[in-house]
């Protein structure tokens, strides 16, 4: 089911009372969307767009976290993108020692 047009209105009440702490984590770790789901789908409580709607809210109300978030991940990526890009020149650096 897609999100109704009008879902702020309808969500604000209920992410007050408890849908932050459930934004929070999904925004921190996605994976923790399909962990929430498996505990609620059953019940009938929400549908499943409500815990991305509450992802949403979260991120929108606390843009320095998200955005301290975004620039982590970046930071990580790239080392991480740097140092296999040095481990291959090394690599390569070693195989052709080898073949002289």
């Amino acid at each position: 089911m897609k999100r109704p047009k009008n879902w702020r209105e309808t969500l604000a009440p209920i992410y007050q009372e408890e849908g932050r702490a459930i934004g929070r984590m999904i925004m921190h770790d996605r994976s923790q969307e399909e962990y929430l789901w498996s505990l609620l789908g059953g019940t009938g409580v929400w549908p499943r767009w409500y815990l991305y709607a509450f992802a949403t809210l979260y991120r929108e109300e606390n843009m320095t976290e998200y955005n301290t978030q975004k620039s982590r991940k970046r930071r990580k990526r790239g080392k991480k993108e740097r140092m296999l890009a040095q481990c291959e020149e090394t690599m390569a650096e070693a195989s052709s020692k080898i073949r002289v």
